[in-house]
């Protein structure tokens, strides 16, 4: 709440502050890891499940979603430094993403690296938590933990910052002004505190079936975007999305029920990604229908 209160001053605190503290803090964790490794590299699952894992587990943090908003809070704070025109903000985007992108690549390949050498040394079926807590332990000590904190609070704060500003001031503008935006920032911080109080896996039991359907959806809307030049017809968008959905929700609803309801038979389902080609199918046709009709 004290961070976002102030929204002129929210990319200055998190760019200055918080995400620094967050990277130097992951990089003695990772670091000491590649350097004294607590063991050897195992396989012990298939890629295909290590894929899907991933994917999932991607899903869960739900960063996609929250740059979808957090976007609008981004432009906001480079109009309030000067940077009013779409070339100059595309530019600054631009590159403070392939920074970002790189130390985010240092940061999560590493975190892998750790999970890759500690697979063989830990009984199966730990918590994410438990696992990680045990792994800094092992490579720091009972200090690391206070490192972990240092981590774990870090990455929530900046994070919750940043959904926090964004859908306050999504709602202000959705309301006409009429609700101001710090009404909105006290309103969802009371609301995320009492949801918090559900425990992450408690949370992550509820999302994650409606995250599997909504975030491929993200992800063709996305990739779709970088082409929006070309497409000249909504019904693109509608095609695509729609059968996104029906795949998305049909395999969801079939690991809920412990059924199958053919969504496990299309290509890359063992990956996660059986919406993938059904998709870029439909896309292919409803673009080439597009363009002929214009044509």
């Amino acid at each position: 709440l004290i961070f976002s209160i102030k929204r002129s001053k929210i990319i200055d605190l998190i760019g200055k502050i918080l995400s620094p503290i967050l990277f130097a803090t992951l990089l003695v964790l990772v670091v000491k890891g590649i350097l004294t490794p607590i063991g050897s590299i195992n396989a012990t699952d298939s890629l295909a499940h290590v894929i899907r894992n991933g994917i999932t587990s991607g899903y869960q943090t739900m960063d996609m979603m929250g740059s979808a908003v957090f976007a609008m809070a981004i432009v906001f704070e480079l109009t309030q430094k000067g940077y009013t025109k779409a070339p100059d903000q595309f530019k600054v985007i631009s590159l403070s993403g392939l920074v970002c992108g790189a130390l985010l690549f240092i940061v999560y390949g590493g975190l892998a690296f750790l999970g890759a050498t500690t697979a063989g040394n830990y009984p199966a079926g730990l918590s994410q938590t438990v696992l990680l807590s045990t792994i800094t332990r092992e490579l720091l000590g009972h200090p690391g933990l206070v490192v972990l904190a240092i981590i774990v609070a870090s990455a929530c704060i900046t994070t919750a910052v940043g959904l926090l500003t964004s859908v306050s001031a999504f709602f202000e503008d959705l309301t006409g002004g009429r609700v101001s935006y710090k009404t909105f920032v006290i309103i969802f911080t009371l609301f995320s505190w009492v949801i918090s109080n559900f425990g992450i896996a408690t949370i992550i039991s509820v999302a994650a079936p409606i995250l599997e359907v909504l975030f491929p959806v993200l992800i063709t809307l996305t990739v779709l975007r970088l082409f929006a030049s070309h497409i000249r017809d909504n019904y693109v968008y509608y095609a695509a999305t729609a059968v996104t959905v029906a795949v998305s929700f049909l395999s969801t609803l079939g690991s809920l029920l412990g059924i199958s309801l053919g969504m496990d038979k299309l290509p890359l389902a063992d990956m996660g990604f059986e919406w993938l080609i059904p998709t870029v199918i439909v896309s292919g046709i409803a673009l080439i229908v597009s363009a002929a009709h214009h044509k």
